[in-house]
């Protein structure tokens, strides 16, 4: 009896599997719904139209597909691919890369886990032409160099079931019956392939090193049993695709070309993703002018197929492209498109997507009436249904450069924050930032690897990056990404690569400067390259000055009108009095270069937005063994560097350098509260000092077992007669004067050599400017204490004009702005407290104070034109949070601040931690004038304390001192007198009757 059932069932299972291959099954066909679903096509309509959400609801009601059984129970068939390529591509237009990943690689593991389903498809016999497609197309943009014919590429049956029933009961699996359905093949491939360019794309380098590319090369090299040119072609495709993830470039670039045309010499539907995988392999490996006539033929071929997503990305590439072959003129393949047939049959992503390109291509042409004409059309686009998208970040961000050509300043910044919100989830970079963080803290990659990774990401954006998208490298700019950096140096720390380790700590300061610039530096970079003497800048910042002059000859001539009053106004000495003629000429002269400042900071924001390159110069990025040879014998750096709870300390000389320790935070956290407590610095700032705190010196142990925690191993001070210290941290705020040396008798560090401070590493040794005669002091005549009494100040200022006859007194407001006037400076002293100046972040304090609040009264305006500021500031009124004696800082607003007078034109500043506002300051900074245009700033404030040490204390002139009492004198020797005073200097030695450059 069992072998008579068995004998039957295979008898129906052979009935069955005839009739798959008759005239009724053609039938049962017909009556079953297509794949993909409908609801699929339903989607795609929406998708292009650029309802996202509207789409993606609809490819996740498509997305259960086909479910088909197998030997091992039930899975999703290959049409589901398309429904989550699909949401892939809606979470791809509006920024979330997390989520358009999730379902790319959702729609591949689909694809993988039927792997040979195509050879279960019936392709056609022959191929058929599609003779009307290229009239279709209405393509008057360019003519193809391709010779094709363009194929009708039809549905296709698929046949779904076991085919060998006996062979499905054998091996213990339940039996199929087999069906054809109609399915689109092509589809399901474009699909597929669509999900791997857009993976490719957006994980950039890092495909290569994910272990999922190499599964999916291994998959997509599978032959298909099948040799029809279409399945040939595709398959090709896919692994093409797949070894360009790898870097496998000319073997993939094999692949896609003979994937461009099935056998025959016909183009197919997947041509014009083939034809976008070769330009993207050219663009990768910077061969631009071959990816731009690629791309051009891939929006030919998007055009007779009506892949509206690939024909728009394209053009924008070739635009991209056309840009870096060095072309400034009109892109004339989208110039005819946007005239053209078909750019009226368009739906909306596209039309929107061109005439965003078309905007910015009318602003390179300074042409804003009609990139506005534009940027309006596309808003109705924007505003209806894709605000929050990639392509409103670009409509903000081309506004942005739309208002910056009309001067519309405050509304340009306005569009560019909102582009660059927008688009911070669309960074591919920040993207392929945080992922090199997760793969590297996973385990995934080496830590070589990951260093090389982080180099190339996390590095300043280069030429290209700026040209290719200068909205993608602002958003990086201003990105804090911390965490990466820091594990970078992390990484470089393990591996003993200790000079990659201080460029890389050098680095990461940098961009705490940017960080908290406008546009993250970007116009800091261009003034510089255009208005800093070609000593200090590199050249290749020379090169671009010149491709700037050229795409704005205007320039140039604003710049030189600018020189030239300049000069008239160095012809006026110092600040003439308030209604003489000559004062009535210096202001309408300042009032003048502040107008042409403002048209250059102008067209400097306006190149900001566009495609233009500019080397960052300030701060100089460090290159270790160039700086190593450039120190003296006896020279020698002390750098620091705070990463999490720890600080690095490194040590380096001309012939050596080495990390000296590690140190715990926590460490310094607790000595160092106290030597500021115990100079006298407690509570507010101007708190007054107890005659107990100067007689007991209670700061001097806390000072030598701070000194024991992080002195260098086997250093002799006496080896060195300068010491340059970088700190970072908490250890801006450390007077590292004061610590103790020496074996039996403890003394003051700065007893045994000069010391002065730099803000980078790179700032430690001179830059390249010639060294000029100090001719024009400006002294800044106010109050260093509130109280101070006027007559006592007139006397100081007399002493001061001993010293230095020439200098200009300001104890008046002025009748312009001072950051026009600030080019007149040569040195400004300020004898005047900086109030509040512990609460502002670096670049809003005013450093002449009596225009405080005004604007371009701040050191921001300093920074921006005209370019070069004083040379050496002096500001013993200046007050940082170590004024309270509590580490409720980290350095910041000093680091910011010395930052900001350097990136102006700042050689030398001599600023208070904390203000004493008394006599004694007043000594200190006069004796330091008086010796610095003689000899190295270091040694002329060596010589400045020493002199100053020797001083009693006057209670009566020193408004934080309280009534002393006892027969002893006390002297200003105590460092809560001197030790505040920071003296950040590059080096330069002083050079006497020297010509200024022209």
């Amino acid at each position: 009896m069992a072998m008579l059932s068995h004998r039957c069932i295979h008898l129906i299972c052979c009935f069955l599997v005839s009739l798959a291959f008759t005239g009724l099954t053609q039938q049962l066909v017909g009556q079953r719904l297509s794949l993909p679903k409908s609801e699929y096509y339903d989607g795609l309509s929406a998708y292009y139209q650029g309802n996202f959400k509207l789409a993606q609801t609809a490819f996740k009601r498509a997305s259960s597909g086909y479910v088909t059984g197998t030997g091992q129970g039930q899975r999703l068939w290959v049409d589901a691919v398309c429904s989550y390529t699909m949401i892939g591509e809606c979470y791809y237009q509006v920024g979330d890369l997390e989520g358009a990943m999730f379902n790319y690689r959702s729609a591949l593991d689909v694809y993988i886990q039927n792997q040979g389903w195509l050879n279960r498809v019936t392709f056609p016999d022959s191929f058929q032409a599609n003779e009307s497609a290229v009239a279709r197309a209405k393509i008057n943009w360019g003519i193809t160099s391709r010779q094709a014919t363009i194929a009708k590429v039809p549905s296709m049956q698929v046949l779904f079931g076991d085919r060998n029933p006996q062979q499905a009961i054998q091996n213990g699996g339940v039996f199929r019956k087999p069906e054809h359905r109609i399915v689109n093949v092509a589809e399901i491939m474009r699909c597929t392939a669509l999900a791997m360019t857009r993976r490719r794309e957006i994980m950039g380098k890092l495909s290569k090193y994910a272990p999922y590319t190499r599964s999916l090369a291994s998959t997509t090299e599978s032959p298909v049993i099948v040799a029809h040119p279409y399945a040939i072609a595709w398959t090709q495709l896919l692994h093409g695709i797949a070894l360009a993830s790898s870097e496998n470039f000319s073997k993939a670039e094999s692949l896609l070309q003979s994937a461009a045309q099935a056998k025959g010499g016909y183009d197919h539907t997947l041509t014009p993703l083939a034809l976008f995988e070769l330009a993207n392999l050219q663009f990768q490996q910077s061969n631009y002018a071959v990816a731009s006539k690629l791309y051009l033929e891939t929006t030919f071929s998007a055009a007779i197929f009506a892949q509206w997503d690939i024909l728009s990305t394209a053009i924008e590439r070739g635009f991209q492209s056309d840009r870096l072959t060095g072309n400034k003129g009109e892109y004339l393949p989208l110039s005819a498109m946007l005239q053209g047939d078909l750019y009226r049959n368009l739906p909306d992503t596209a039309k929107c997507n061109l005439l965003l390109l078309g905007a910015e291509a009318k602003i390179e042409l300074s042409l804003a009436n009609e990139a506005m004409g534009f940027l309006n059309k596309a808003k109705r686009f924007i505003d209806r249904e894709m605000s929050g998208s990639q392509l409103a970040a670009r409509y903000f961000f081309i506004l942005a450069q739309a208002n910056a050509l009309t001067a519309d300043v405050g509304s340009s910044m306005t569009s560019a924050k909102t582009a660059m919100g927008i688009y911070s989830s669309s960074s591919r970079r920040l993207f392929q930032i945080a992922k090199t963080v997760q793969m590297d803290g996973n385990g995934l990659i080496t830590q070589r690897t990951a260093g090389e990774l982080y180099a190339e990401l996390l590095n300043e954006p280069s030429n290209a990056d700026w040209i290719r998208s200068p909205l993608e490298a602002l958003t990086f700019l201003l990105s804090p990404i911390q965490n990466a950096r820091n594990r970078w140096f992390q990484i470089t720390m393990s591996r003993k690569e200790y000079e990659k380790s201080i460029e890389i700590a050098d680095n990461i300061r940098r961009f705490q400067f940017y960080n908290t610039m406008a546009l993250g530096g970007r116009l800091l970079a261009l003034r510089w390259m255009l208005e800093a003497p070609q000593s200090m800048i590199s050249p290749a910042a020379l090169e671009q000055r010149k491709i700037f002059h050229l795409a704005y000859p205007g320039y140039a001539e604003i710049s030189a009108q600018a020189s030239e009053i300049e000069k008239r106004l160095g012809q006026i000495e110092g600040l003439p009095d308030l209604g003489t003629d000559e004062a009535k000429a210096q202001a309408s002269l300042i009032n003048r270069l502040t107008q042409l400042s403002m048209a250059q900071e102008v067209m400097i924001l306006n190149a900001a937005y566009k495609r233009n390159a500019a080397p960052m110069s300030f701060p100089p990025r460090l290159n270790f063994g160039e700086l190593q040879k450039r120190l003296r014998d006896k020279q020698a750096a002390w750098i620091f560097f705070a990463s999490g709870k720890q600080v690095y300390s490194f040590f380096l000389t001309k012939d050596s350098y080495k990390l000296e320790k590690i140190i715990p935070l926590v460490g310094i956290q607790r000595y160092l509260p106290t030597i500021l407590k115990k100079m006298g610095n407690v509570g507010v700032r101007n708190a007054p000092i107890t005659q107990k705190v100067l007689e007991e010196n209670g700061w001097k142990s806390a000072a030598t077992e701070l000194m024991d925690l992080i002195q260098p191993k086997g250093v002799n001070w006496s080896d060195y007669d300068e010491l340059v210290i970088v700190p970072d941290g908490p250890l801006w705020y450390l007077p590292f004067e004061v610590l103790q040396v020496g074996e039996e008798t403890k003394d003051f560090l700065c007893k045994q050599l000069a010391i002065r401070y730099a803000p980078t590493v790179s700032t430690i040794v001179p830059d390249g400017r010639v060294v000029r005669p100090i001719n024009r002091t400006l002294v800044v005549a106010g109050r260093l204490t509130r109280n101070q009494d006027r007559d006592f100040g007139e006397a100081e200022i007399a002493k001061l004009q001993e010293v230095k006859p020439d200098a200009v007194i300001l104890n008046r407001r002025i009748p312009f702005d001072s950051a026009s006037f600030s080019t007149q400076i040569d040195s400004l002293l300020i004898w005047d407290e900086i109030e509040s100046a512990e609460k502002i972040r670096g670049f809003d304090w005013s450093p002449l104070q009596v225009d405080k609040e005004k604007p371009r009264s701040n050191i921001s305006a300093w920074m921006q034109l005209p370019f070069n500021g004083p040379e050496r500031y002096i500001i013993p009124g200046f007050h940082t949070v170590a004024g309270s004696g509590r580490l409720r800082g980290d350095g910041s607003e000093m680091f910011l601040t010395v930052c900001g007078m350097m990136a102006s034109g700042a050689r030398t500043v001599l600023i208070s931690r904390w203000a004493v506002g008394g006599k004694n300051d007043y000594n200190l900074t006069r004796n330091f004038v008086a010796e610095v245009d003689n000899e190295s700033a270091a040694a002329a404030w060596q010589r400045a304390r020493e002199l100053t040490m020797l001083d009693e204390i006057n209670p009566d002139l020193e408004p934080r001192v309280r009534s002393l009492a006892g027969g002893v004198p006390l002297k200003t020797d105590h460092p809560f007198f001197w030790a505040g005073y920071m003296l950040i200097d590059t080096g330069a030695q002083p050079v006497k009757d020297v010509e200024p450059p022209k």
